[in-house]
């Protein structure tokens, strides 16, 4: 998702920060991790939800579901009230540059338990109106997504099988991950999240097992890398 202008000159030298967050339009919810990007917000959450988001409409974000950080300081009577200790307390939850941003940004009106609890709700609630999406080709660029890879069966039988992906790096002048990488897989929507690649120039694993019983089956394969980079991926089902 692209971000406005102004959006863009508060955030986007966050890059390559991430938060687990909820993503959220109308009834449709996703709880996954959003990066930062030097135009916006990728990540699985900001993917699966760009599926559902409308032009002109907003996307609300729950940067810290589950967590009600300013709890502490509203019940102490021993707590500071002041801008250090609000960032204290919602970096228990996020990076401490994102924490720290949010709080320059949106400080409370007041230090009543009342305008406590308003940020709160805000930073449970924080709701955006991006420009645009770039969609997978781009996501590839900027938060080390690959582009769908779609395969089919062609099979008269019932068979069980696994799916095998392999992810090779095609960007660095090495052609190796440089360091460990971690990979979200989804097959089917389903999210699988397979043990972390160590550095070399590939990456395996096989998912399953499937039982496919109609012939032209298809897997829908999406793989999102956690850096930035151009992969290449070879998708196949093995029986």
């Amino acid at each position: 998702l692209l971000l406005n202008a102004q959006d863009r000159k508060n955030y986007c030298d966050l890059t390559g920060v991430s938060a687990e967050v909820v993503a959220s339009v109308g009834k449709q919810r996703f709880r996954e991790k959003m990066l930062f990007t030097h135009r916006g917000f990728s990540g699985p959450a900001i993917l699966q939800i760009s599926t559902y988001w409308k032009p002109s409409t907003w996307v609300s974000i729950d940067l810290a579901p589950g967590h009600d950080f300013t709890a502490p300081i509203r019940n102490s009577n021993v707590v500071c009230r002041d801008l250090l200790a609000l960032k204290n307390a919602l970096r228990a939850a996020l990076p401490q540059r994102l924490a720290d941003r949010w709080v320059d940004l949106h400080p409370p009106a007041a230090w009543t338990n009342y305008a406590l609890a308003e940020f709160d709700r805000q930073t449970h609630n924080w709701t955006i109106t991006p420009e645009a999406t770039d969609g997978y080709d781009k996501a590839e660029v900027t938060a080390g997504g690959v582009d769908t890879e779609f395969f089919r069966l062609s099979t008269s039988v019932a068979v069980t099988g696994y799916v095998s992906v392999t992810v090779v790096n095609s960007t660095s002048s090495a052609n190796q991950f440089q360091q460990a990488e971690t990979f979200h897989v989804y097959i089917n929507g389903t999210n699988y999240t397979p043990p972390s690649a160590p550095p070399g120039n590939n990456f395996s694993h096989q998912f399953g097992p499937y039982s496919v019983t109609s012939p032209g089956t298809v897997f829908n394969c999406t793989i999102i890398a956690g850096s930035a980079g151009t992969f290449d991926v070879i998708a196949n089902f093995l029986t």
